[in-house]
């Protein structure tokens, strides 16, 4: 009989794409999760900052309105009159002060 060469076995590639891909999906995955995380911490934080300022607006809105009345009631004179005569105990002239 006669014999049959032998065939050389090719080294096997030994490619780290198959071992590295699962790998690299964990990473790309876990990365992902992290960033969506951290977006959403940001988002809440920004949103809970803009419910304190807009609170802190109402606030000053309020105060600014208040200040208007009272900035419009000081240009009355029959407003100071009153004042003048309660706070201050001041008279018209010719009038008697009454002390109480």
């Amino acid at each position: 009989m006669e014999e049959r060469p032998r065939r050389r076995r090719r080294p096997r590639k030994r490619g780290l794409g198959i071992k590295v891909l699962p790998l690299l999906t964990a990473l790309i995955v876990v990365g992902t999760i992290i960033f969506a995380l951290w977006h959403g911490y940001d988002l809440l934080h920004k949103i809970g900052v803009l419910h304190e300022l807009q609170q802190k607006n109402e606030i000053l809105l309020k105060e600014n309105e208040d200040m208007e009345h009272e900035a419009k009631q000081l240009q009355d004179p029959k407003y100071i009159e009153g004042v003048a005569r309660e706070e201050l105990g001041l008279v018209k002239p010719g009038e008697a002060p009454y002390i109480h």
